[in-house]
């Protein structure tokens, strides 16, 4: 379920990317923030954090798309890019993708960056077996696996402080030419083929060194308060976009529907998320401490 451009090929087919290298970004700084602890610690964590928030989503979801029981359950458990439910809930298959990768990083991450390739490599491999044998795990498991797992070297490595801008530039600029040459249009872009795992993922690395060389010029509040908003903004920036453009389409238009949606709907969501969030925290961390 998504929203196209009417005979503009190329403009939808840069919004895809610039979509899949977002998402990738988000997987990138998941991997590079995570840090070793205790498994049942890190698991309680990582539930703690994203489980609420996701449940008001499903519901959400549910309510306006609508869902059989099947496939309420694989979305209640976060399955859903595992097992293939009949409908998926839009924009939801993210927290499934992480839910896995959080649950792997204990098994990914090893003493030194190379050790831990080998180890990623290794899962890599296993669920491509799996997949073409019993056809389980959806292709953005793969393609979202690189990006994670090159975010845990990152860090271990510390290679994004020796980085420059410059170099991943010069990365990310040679792969976007080669797949403007050989994907002209998004329908002839195979998901299944190596290059759209190699050569996606080279550029969601490189885009990411390139915003963390951006980012050091940008104010450490201004980031902290992007970072507290993403998840709620990810998780509800669809229902509130496709409840507003129903509405304001048919009032207003749509050329002004959609601008207004870009200056106003836009800003609103990113500062709403901040707050949904500090919300969701103060209110967890009450419960926490009643039950202690």
């Amino acid at each position: 379920m998504s929203f196209t451009i009417q005979n503009h090929a190329y403009l939808n087919l840069i919004f895809q990317w610039l979509s899949y290298l977002g998402n990738g970004a988000f997987f990138f700084v998941s991997g590079y923030l995570l840090r070793n602890s205790s498994l049942i610690q890190f698991y309680e964590k990582r539930l703690y954090r994203i489980y609420p928030l996701y449940l008001v989503a499903v519901a959400i979801a549910t309510w306006k798309w609508g869902a059989t029981l099947h496939d309420l359950i694989i979305h209640l458990f976060g399955l859903q890019m595992i097992i293939k439910p009949t409908v998926e809930l839009p924009v939801l298959w993210f927290v499934s993708a992480i839910f896995l990768f959080y649950l792997l990083y204990p098994f990914i991450t090893r003493d030194t960056p190379i050790e831990t390739l080998i180890a990623s490599a290794t899962i890599f491999g296993a669920f491509l077996l799996l997949r073409a044998i019993i056809g389980i795990f959806d292709f953005r498991i793969f393609l979202y696996f690189i990006p994670f797992t090159i975010g845990i070297v990152f860090q271990q490595a510390e290679i994004l402080k020796k980085v420059p801008f410059a170099l991943s530039a010069s990365i990310l600029l040679p792969t976007s030419i080669y797949f403007l040459i050989k994907f002209q249009t998004w329908q002839s872009f195979g998901e299944g083929e190596i290059g759209f795992y190699v050569i996606l993922g080279a550029m969601m690395v490189a885009f990411c060194c390139s915003m963390y060389s951006i980012s050091q010029g940008i104010s450490t509040k201004i980031i902290e308060k992007i970072a507290i908003g993403s998840y709620p903004v990810f998780l509800f920036h669809f229902p509130i976009l496709y409840f507003y453009l129903d509405l304001a389409i048919h009032h207003i238009g749509n050329t002004l529907a959609t601008a207004l949606a870009y200056i106003v709907l836009l800003p609103i969501v990113l500062v709403g998320g901040y707050y949904v969030q500090k919300i969701e925290d103060i209110l967890k961390n009450s419960i926490y401490k009643y039950r202690q």
